[in-house]
């Protein structure tokens, strides 16, 4: 699929063109919604990513990609709630899903900022450490170390 080559090529607008010309064969490729999210987050367009993510999820409530990819964007959106939700379905329906290592540093993450939470009033929630060591870091999406 020549938007899949675009996609790896980080030349999101073209694929997200090709996307769409698939998805105007057939509007119920959810791979293809999934990556046409993937195009728009990449370009800055999260309301346009979550609304494919939504549509690939209409389709195949478990797929898990677009499950992860929401989660992701969630997750870097601060609506971690949100995220949790859509990374533990993943795990629950692919426990050996390719990310899981990544998927797990985040839900350690949540569980370490709501551990922090719960601290009470007048204790410094930031201290909790995050999955990479740092006080209240987050953990590294952007496969750079």
């Amino acid at each position: 699929n020549l938007g899949l080559v675009r996609l790896g090529q980080n030349r999101w607008t073209e694929g997200e063109a090709e996307f769409r010309r698939a998805l105007a064969k057939d509007p119920r490729l959810t791979t293809a919604w999934n990556n046409l999210g993937n195009c728009r987050q990449m370009q800055g367009d999260t309301a346009g990513a979550l609304e494919a993510y939504a549509l690939a999820l209409e389709i195949d409530p478990k797929h898990a990609d677009t499950l992860y990819n929401r989660g992701v964007l969630f997750f870097r959106g601060k609506h971690f709630w949100r995220a949790r939700a859509y990374l533990q379905r993943v795990l629950a329906l692919a426990p050996r899903y390719r990310s899981r290592a990544m998927i797990e540093k985040m839900l350690a993450y949540l569980d370490a900022r709501d551990k922090g939470k719960a601290l009470g009033p007048g204790r410094d929630k930031g201290k909790a450490l995050g999955p990479t060591g740092e006080k209240g870091a987050a953990p590294n999406l952007s496969g750079k170390q």
